[in-house]
């Protein structure tokens, strides 16, 4: 996959905090520019980390670049990118990326390594906001756990993600149907970290 990684030049200014936020499958962008103040004020580390295409890319006018973010990445630069592999039309595999890298990030032999972490916090906005709330509601928070038993997460931000919508959660994988708006999961759940949830006025108005 594809891994972005904002660090500090110097360890003895790391703040101990990665702010770790799922790539968008539409192109891969990312939320660096909502947080980037804040990071490099606070000495805090930047993590993105690829997690799959869109299902409403297939279906968007063709343009001179791919827009799936599985693609636009080589399509851009085939050499640096050519190691990338990703099924073409199965994005099951995104809770297991999400999950190794947010566990790679806290490893000594990580894109981190030198650095204390001490705290990951993931946030995302629109598709990787539901993201999250699929990640929490369908039990991987829970499954994915340090050595010592804490989660990998410690707190959550899910931006602009109603989950009174259909988009408001992801499809585990290719062959799933996507929630019916009544479904229980869309509840998020209590679980063992913070959880804070933005809307703005269109999720009020349209979702």
């Amino acid at each position: 996959t594809r891994v972005l990684v904002l660090r500090p030049r110097e360890p003895g200014k790391f703040s101990g905090t990665v702010q770790f936020n799922p790539l968008h499958p539409m192109m891969g962008s990312h939320n660096w520019g909502t947080i980037a103040d804040y990071a490099l004020a606070n000495g805090d580390a930047f993590v993105g980390v690829m997690i799959g295409a869109h299902n409403n890319t297939p279906f968007a006018a063709p343009g001179p670049a791919p827009l799936k973010a599985t693609e636009t990445a080589s399509w851009f630069n085939p050499t640096r990118y050519a190691l990338m592999n990703w099924p073409k039309e199965e994005d099951g595999i995104r809770w297991d990326v999400f999950a190794d890298t947010a566990r790679l990030v806290r490893s000594a032999k990580g894109p981190l390594a030198g650095l204390n972490v001490t705290r990951v916090y993931s946030f995302g906005w629109s598709f990787t906001g539901s993201f999250q709330r699929t990640y929490i509601n369908s039990g991987f928070h829970a499954a994915n756990r340090l050595p010592n038993g804490k989660p990998l997460i410690d707190g959550y931000i899910l931006g602009i993600s109603s989950f009174s919508f259909r988009s408001g959660y992801v499809p585990i994988n290719s062959r799933t149907d996507m929630l019916p708006d009544t479904d229980p999961r869309r509840t998020n759940v209590p679980i063992d970290v913070p959880v804070i949830e933005l809307q703005a006025e269109n999720e009020a108005i349209t979702n």
